[in-house]
């Protein structure tokens, strides 16, 4: 076969090929389905949110959970009838000052101290005992020279209530009978005043009541058996010959 025969051979088998191929892809249109041909968005969305259910799920549960120990939480924290307080508490806050002589203020120290465990407080709820006199007292420590002497010796300065006197208390260079006892809403007061007996230093206070017999009347106080309530050490506060120590106790209870 010459060359221009094959040639025009191979011309016609290519367009009887594209023939065929046109209406095979023109078919192939007619059976799509036209709704799904014009409009593919619904079915993106729909898959969208399939997904973003899917992805969604663990975040919701997570946050089903933490709402869940939230509402514990709460629940936990909630105080009854029987809990609603850890126990009750006894709170000293305290104010000392130092004066010269002619007035003049010297030093100013506020600061709190605490409940001293001991049998007081029990046996005056069992009617076992009746309150006595109160006092406060000011000292030092081995290494702190006290603030007050007797006999010539360093000692504590001890503030009685002023009625002690008359119970037997003996008003001398380490004991004064300057203190007021008073009560005011729901807290205890205690005031008074002592003069230096010798250069030194104030770093150990404390509160103490006496109790005396049940049978004694609240009127009628005794001077008795010597109870700790509140005790603490502090930094020391220098004080010299002559100056007046004003102190003021506040207790609390909570």
């Amino acid at each position: 076969m010459k060359n221009s025969e094959w040639s025009k051979l191979v011309s016609v088998a290519g367009r009887i090929l594209l023939a065929f191929l046109f209406v095979f892809s023109q078919s192939a249109r007619a059976g799509e389905d036209p709704k799904a041909k014009d409009n593919p968005k619904p079915l993106q969305q729909a898959a969208v949110q399939q997904s973003g259910e899917k992805q969604s799920s663990p975040a919701m549960t997570e946050k089903m959970k933490t709402e869940e120990r939230q509402a514990e939480t709460l629940v936990e924290k909630r105080p009854t009838g029987n809990d609603s307080h850890e126990g009750i508490k006894v709170h000293g806050h305290w104010t000392i000052e130092v004066h010269n002589p002619d007035g003049t203020l010297v030093t100013r120290r506020v600061f709190e101290n605490a409940y001293t465990p001991s049998s007081f407080l029990a046996s005056l709820l069992a009617r076992q005992a009746s309150v006595g006199f109160w006092s406060v007292g000011l000292n030092g420590t081995n290494s702190v020279p006290a603030p007050c002497l007797s006999a010539g010796q360093p000692s504590a300065c001890s503030i009685f209530e002023a009625g002690a006197s008359a119970a037997g208390l003996n008003p001398s260079s380490n004991i004064f009978t300057t203190l007021t006892v008073n009560a005011n809403a729901n807290t205890l007061v205690l005031a008074g005043t002592a003069t230096v007996g010798q250069t030194g230093a104030i770093n150990l206070v404390y509160t103490t009541p006496t109790t005396c017999p049940n049978s004694t009347a609240p009127s009628a106080p005794c001077l008795g058996q010597a109870q700790g309530f509140t005790l603490t050490g502090i930094a020391p506060i220098n004080v010299s010959l002559g100056q007046l120590v004003s102190v003021t106790v506040i207790i609390s209870f909570s």
